[in-house]
This record gives C-alpha cells, sequence and structure tokens, in this order.
C-alpha cells in the first residue's frame, strides 16, 4: 500500500517519468526505443498535466485564515494525488515557546492505518563503509503518546527487518523510543476521499505517449531521402566504400544516355500523415480529462474555438467551483476539530486558538460586481454597515473599520447640520 501512495505522490511531481518500474516508461521504451530504458528517460517529454491538474486545484482550493496561520499547499497536493492528507498537532520547538502547539504536515505516502493503528513508515538509505544501507522508522500514534522503532531492512521495499537503536542513524539520533504529546487526544488527523489524478491516469499516460511520439517523429523528418534515378556519378564522387559523396555531385551531374531514359532526382520526406490526426485528438483527449476533472478546458492549454459570454462561462465554471468546495469543506470539517481540540490555548504568536475559519471566495468577483452585491446585501439588511465597509475597502483591521465608519457618521451629521 506504501508503494501505490508514494507511485501516486510520484504523477503530482513528475517523478514517475524517471520511475523505472513505471508501466508507462516501459511502454514507451518497448515502442519507440526498441526497449532502451535509457533512451526512453532521454527522450521521455511529457504532458506536465498531473502536476498541472493537481496545481490548479491546490491552488483554487488555498489556505484559510485561521489563528494557527497553516498553510495548506502542500496538504491540498496529498489530497488530490495520494487522497490522504495528514495533519499532526505538536509542540514548537520543542516547548521553547511554552508549550504553544502548531498544526505540521506528514507527508501522505508515508502514511498508513492498519491493525487499528496510525502509523508513519519511513525509509532512509545511507552510505556506510561504500555500501548502501537502508533503515525504516515507524511510528505508531496513540492517545497521548508516539512510539519510534528503527529497523534494519534489505531494500526499500521491505516491510520486515531487524529491529537496531534509533541511535544507529543520523535521521533519527534525536528521536526517543517513546515521546509523550501531553496531550489528551490523537495527536494525528487524516482526511482521505478518492485520488483525482487516479481518475484521470490512463487518459494522461496516452497523452505522453503521443508527446513522445510528436517529438520522436518531428526529429525524424528533419532528414531528407535522395534518390537519384538514371543519373551517371563520376568517379570523383565514388568513395572506397561504395558509397557516395554528395558534395561532389555538383560539380559534374550527366545523364547516362545508353539507358535510353530520362534522369531524375526526387526527394523525398519522412513524413508521418497520421501525425496531424494525432495532434488533434489529443485535443480531445486533454478535454475529456477537463470533463473529468472539472477543470475548465482553456486552464489545461485547450482553447475553445467559439466566443463566449461571460454568462455562459459562469455557468461552465460552476461544476469546478463545486469541486472546489468539496475539497475545502473535507479540510474544513477537519481543521473545525483540530480547531475545536486547540481552542483557548495558545498558537506561536502566544494568542488564544479559536474556531474561526475564514475562506475566500473561490473567484473573486471584479470591483462592480462586488459593489453591486454588497449594495443589495445592506439594502437588505443581511450585512452590518461594519462588514460592508471591511469587505467593499478590503480593510482587515478592526481600527480601520472603525475609523472609516466614523469618517461616515460625521459626514452623515454634517449633512443633516441646520445650513446657514
Amino acid at each position: 500500500m506504501l508503494i501505490a501512495q508514494a507511485w501516486k505522490k510520484e504523477l503530482a511531481n513528475n517523478e514517475y517519468l524517471q520511475n523505472w518500474q513505471n508501466s508507462n516508461l516501459k511502454l514507451i521504451s518497448e515502442l519507440f526505443f526498441a526497449k532502451d530504458l535509457m533512451k526512453a528517460k532521454s527522450f521521455n517529454v511529457w504532458s506536465n498535466l498531473f502536476s498541472s491538474v493537481t496545481d490548479i486545484v491546490s491552488n483554487f482550493v488555498w489556505s484559510p485564515l485561521t489563528d494557527i496561520n497553516i498553510d495548506l499547499a502542500e496538504f491540498n497536493k496529498d489530497l488530490i494525488s495520494v487522497w490522504t492528507t495528514i495533519f499532526w498537532i505538536n509542540r514548537i520547538d520543542d516547548w521553547s515557546l511554552k508549550g504553544a502547539l502548531d498544526v505540521y504536515r506528514i507527508p501522505a505516502e508515508d502514511y498508513l492505518y492498519s491493525n487499528n493503528e496510525h502509523k508513519v513508515i519511513k525509509v532512509y538509505s545511507v552510505e556506510e563503509e561504500d555500501e548502501t544501507k537502508y533503515y525504516m522508522l515507524k511510528q505508531v500514534f496513540t492517545d497521548g503518546l508516539i512510539e519510534n522503532e528503527l529497523y534494519s531492512i534489505k531494500s526499500p521495499s521491505e516491510t520486515e527487518g531487524t529491529k537496531v537503536n534509533l541511535a544507529d542513524i543520523p535521521y533519527t539520533e534525536h528521536l526517543k523510543d517513546t515521546v509523550r504529546t501531553w496531550l489528551e487526544w490523537l495527536a494525528i488527523f487524516p482526511v482521505s476521499k478518492e485520488s483525482m489524478l487516479e481518475k484521470i491516469k490512463q487518459l494522461v499516460y496516452s497523452v505522453d505517449r503521443k508527446a513522445v511520439m510528436f517529438e520522436t517523429q518531428f526529429l525524424q523528418e528533419l532528414e531528407q531521402y535522395k534518390i537519384f534515378e538514371n543519373i551517371h556519378i563520376p568517379e570523383t564522387a565514388l568513395n572506397a566504400n561504395g558509397t557516395v559523396d554528395l558534395s561532389a555531385l555538383w560539380k559534374v551531374v550527366a545523364t547516362d544516355t545508353t539507358l535510353g531514359a530520362s534522369w531524375d532526382i526526387r526527394y523525398i520526406k519522412n513524413t508521418n500523415d497520421l501525425i496531424k490526426d494525432a495532434i488533434e485528438y489529443e485535443q480531445v483527449q486533454l478535454k475529456r480529462v477537463a470533463s473529468s476533472t472539472t477543470i475548465p478546458s482553456d486552464f489545461l492549454g485547450v482553447a475553445d474555438t467559439t466566443a463566449i459570454s461571460g454568462t455562459s462561462r459562469e455557468i461552465m465554471i460552476q461544476s469546478f467551483i463545486k469541486t472546489i468546495e468539496w475539497y475545502r469543506k473535507l479540510l474544513w470539517d477537519a481543521l473545525l476539530d483540530i480547531l475545536t481540540l486547540l481552542e483557548w490555548q495558545k498558537n506561536k504568536n502566544w494568542d488564544s486558538i479559536t474556531t474561526n475559519i475564514i475562506w475566500k471566495d473561490v473567484i473573486s468577483p471584479n470591483s462592480k460586481d462586488l459593489a453591486d452585491e454588497l449594495k443589495v446585501a445592506r439594502e437588505a439588511g443581511i450585512v452590518s454597515q461594519f462588514t460592508w465597509v471591511k469587505k467593499y475597502l478590503w480593510l482587515t483591521e478592526e481600527a480601520d473599520i472603525n475609523e472609516e465608519l466614523k469618517l461616515i457618521d460625521n459626514e452623515v451629521i454634517n449633512e443633516n447640520l441646520p445650513k446657514d
């Protein structure tokens, strides 16, 4: 399972392109490079679709405003690719900030839930006496405790080994066998859902193969074959090995009149008529990727052939917005549980932690739309004047908002004063 998770993460960061065990790389080497994996890796251009999908969705999900000031970028990428993201509550700087708590990320590819235990498995390679040795760190999370065990293993894919001391390698020498978190709850929070990249894997593999095909075909088309028909080759142009020195032909070229045939020189291009069809079909596949992920096709570099109105585009993008909101809801649920447990404790700025979670709009309205929305909301009495000023002027500090409200009140008072 850990290997499968690691391979899913490789899709998001493009490492799959260099993985000898990747099924698509093997197929590319067979189709285009006579099973030469080294050459396949050198020419393995890619569509960049996996990382594009991951980055686009992650950037739109973004991070909410909370009292723990958490950056969700890597959490988002784990959830999109591996289908799991792991939040970990830990003390900051080993109690140097009076035991303040913060939220950290555990790479999803290292997380495993088995036998009713939350585990984190990491593999390290260490060079020892001109030999590479492998070690596996197993961390088990329970209420209030983290148990650390280190094993010597024969290869990175091994799951069993010989238990050794944590101090045996520099990566784990700072760890203790048992760490008390001083929390009354489990310090790890996993969020799991279906991998978006798994849904489009075969489609993207197909597009990747076409990218390699285009590259190899374009290179081959640079070479042209020359066919000489009924041309007398002078002795000065003949090489000792029977080949022809083409650079010498321009000096003396004559037809062989004894053959009674007209002479001709033809250039034959090494073209592949299927390339144009393949490029057009690639565009169809890119639209299928867009449909499967609800990402607007032009985000993936597929231009629409017809102009569309702003209203039509808004309708088309609604599915994408729903997808982003769905991811935000998953993360919101986890963050709310975490903040509820941390409520009234202290963060790294030594401020009390509350359960406030504020997300910005998935797609921010333009200034006119925002002004119209706020005007309608204010007139309907569903937002306060404080919120109205805050949102319209993009203010964040309460003092600045109150100062603006005071200026508004003063203007109203001055307008209502008796005129001389």
